[in-house]
């Protein structure tokens, strides 16, 4: 890490068994870490330098132990977003559990790069690829890259690069915790066109024809989705989220009920965020021809 002390606005410090990258430049403050390519934190500045409030959630009760997921901020979902067998129609060898959502949260991801942009905004870039472990669970050869860019907007560009001779099939998602109250009136525009799936109503779909009115508990995907999301808070927008070929949308919160089930959120904790979370999952995945990439590409701001 001491090779990257010489770039303007970078910091590192440790959270429990974690380390964490810090940045501050003159848009914002950021924290991100290579355990799981996770971004924790974006902190917008307004013109005159002051730092706004975080877009990004993290729980309370998240675990830096450097082995769990950390819960919140934007974990990476790949090479899978769902389980393993219901994505693939592949079964497992007796022995060998696939992880949930992929191979890469718990993973320790590799600094490739960081460096100040002609325009004054930070990029951090992380890699990964296959291995002995991977290969256990997912025989398959990749290199995977996270590129964070921290200016105006938070733009995050994952890069999947095929290393096989046969094409690969994927599904992911860049699996957003947002700093939304979902007891307040959210309103996430741009859905408009989109097949719903609500998935705590037996799969029950819908042609999206309006704007969605966030209600927890929530567990949709929607497909075949727009490039642009607008979420409004009480009327007013709050949150812009731009993409590029990521042709999904999943929106989750686990409402009252289902947050008993998770260790690391605490109990009254649920209305403090909302998921919306992009990618390419279901029927939307991807195919990757031999030794060609796929770039899953988002921008968040506020508007």
């Amino acid at each position: 890490m001491n090779s990257w002390n010489n770039v303007q606005g970078i910091s590192f410090s440790m959270r429990g068994d974690v380390s964490l990258i810090e940045v501050d430049n003159v848009y914002a403050q950021a924290k991100m870490t290579a355990h799981g390519a996770t971004v924790l934190s974006f902190c917008p500045k307004d013109p005159a330098g002051q730092v706004g409030e975080d877009l990004l959630w993290v729980s309370e009760n998240a675990s830096y132990d450097g082995k769990a997921a950390i819960r919140g901020g934007i974990p990476v979902c790949w090479p899978w977003f769902s389980g393993y067998q219901e994505e693939f129609n592949a079964p497992l060898e007796d022995d060998v559990e696939a992880p949930a959502h992929g191979l890469v949260r718990k993973k320790a991801w590799h600094i490739d790069r960081i460096e100040t942009l002609e325009n004054g905004a930070t990029l951090v870039e992380f890699v990964t690829q296959s291995d002995e472990q991977t290969r256990a669970i997912w025989p398959y050869e990749f290199t995977l890259s996270l590129q964070v860019v921290i200016g105006e907007t938070l733009s995050l560009t994952l890069t999947t690069t095929n290393r096989n001779p046969l094409p690969l099939i994927i599904t992911e998602a860049l699996h957003t915790y947002f700093n939304l109250s979902v007891t307040k009136d959210i309103t996430l525009n741009g859905l408009q066109g989109s097949q719903e799936v609500d998935t705590l109503k037996a799969n029950k779909t819908r042609i999206v024809d309006g704007g969605l009115s966030v209600s927890s508990p929530i567990d949709n995907v929607y497909l075949t989705v727009q490039s642009s999301l607008l979420t409004s808070v009480d009327d007013q927008p709050s949150l812009q989220i731009d993409s590029s070929n990521a042709a999904s949308c999943v929106v989750w919160n686990p409402g009252s009920e289902t947050v008993k089930g998770f260790k690391d959120i605490a109990d009254d904790h649920w209305p403090q965020f909302l998921c919306i979370e992009n990618g390419n999952v279901w029927s939307d995945r991807v195919i990757i021809e031999p030794e060609t990439k796929h770039r899953l590409q988002i921008a968040i701001s506020k508007p």
